[in-house]
């Protein structure tokens, strides 16, 4: 910042006439009086902005073709929950994935499909 763009704060005070401030901080305060941008039509701009929230895309449904099958977004959501309170440690004991995943399987499963281990043959 050069010399020239610094202002006295006060010229009748002679002890603080060393005290400068930054010229831009006056023509600050003079533009936001003179209607450029102001509090009051920032505030108004924002919150007729929020009124006007487009619509927000939620879930969509699950694919039919998905559904009762291992790749059901339900299944997997039981079964990982599942799995996470099986192995979690229960005082001394705790029990390994492989333990856990056949109870987990059948507590979850809605068809067949999903109790079987692997995927299932095309039928050909």
């Amino acid at each position: 910042m050069s010399v020239s763009a610094l202002a006295p704060t006060s010229p009748n005070n002679h002890h603080n006439s060393k005290r400068m401030k930054p010229a831009s901080a006056t023509a600050t305060a003079t533009a936001s009086t003179s209607g450029e941008i102001n509090r009051l039509s920032f505030l108004q701009q924002t919150c007729a902005s929020l009124l006007f929230v487009p619509n927000v895309a939620y879930a969509k449904d699950i694919d039919p073709v998905v559904q009762g099958t291992k790749k059901d977004p339900k299944y997997e959501s039981c079964v990982s929950s599942c799995m996470f309170e099986c192995t979690k440690p229960k005082g001394d004991e705790q029990k390994s994935r492989a333990e856990c995943l056949p109870g987990c399987k059948k507590e979850c499963a809605t068809s067949k499909e999903q109790l079987m281990l692997g995927a299932p043959k095309a039928s050909s």
